[in-house]
């Protein structure tokens, strides 16, 4: 599914069953095409942002790998 860019939530049971009721979950994470990583995977895998704050003092850029 995330190799056709489906978005997938892992959700985990957070109350104990009982007959004729619901169960509550809980999404505990979310799975993305770019945060997807397999774990049989022998090599890398990176990810990188650049931000750009321009400010009256100067200009801000933030990067984050």
């Amino acid at each position: 599914m995330v190799n056709l860019g489906y978005k997938i939530a892992i959700a985990e049971q957070i109350t104990d069953p009982v007959p004729g009721k619901l169960v509550e979950r809980e999404v505990i994470s979310v799975i993305t095409p770019g945060t997807y990583i397999k774990e049989n995977q022998n090599n890398f895998s990176y990810m990188a942002a650049i931000t750009y704050e321009p400010y009256r003092s100067g200009e801000n850029y933030h990067l984050a790998w």
